[in-house]
């Protein structure tokens, strides 16, 4: 074929390692740019010395918190809802 540039070829590792170093960046970037990116969650931090003026901000993700954080974690700083209460029937009231 004319003009047509042949698709490179790439070993598993080679692939693997573009793949993950992708990755990384995405995640990277996510983390920097989290207030952003729809955070969700968000953590104040305060200083050593008490002030309440200073203070810094940590935007987040629940879906990577609840994927990285610990169970106590995540039972301290986040309320659960309780799941919605089951029909007691298998059918939906609602017309078609």
């Amino acid at each position: 074929m004319v003009g047509v540039s042949p698709t490179p070829s790439y070993t598993v590792q080679e692939a693997t390692r573009q793949s993950t170093q992708a990755w990384r960046n995405d995640l990277t970037n996510l983390f920097h740019q989290a207030k952003d990116r729809f955070a969700d969650v968000v953590w104040e931090l305060q200083s050593d010395d008490n002030n309440d003026d200073d203070h810094d901000e940590v935007w987040g993700h629940k879906a990577i918190v609840y994927a990285r954080a610990p169970p106590s974690f995540q039972q301290r700083f986040f309320q659960f809802r309780p799941p919605p209460i089951a029909s007691p029937t298998p059918y939906s009231t609602s017309p078609s």
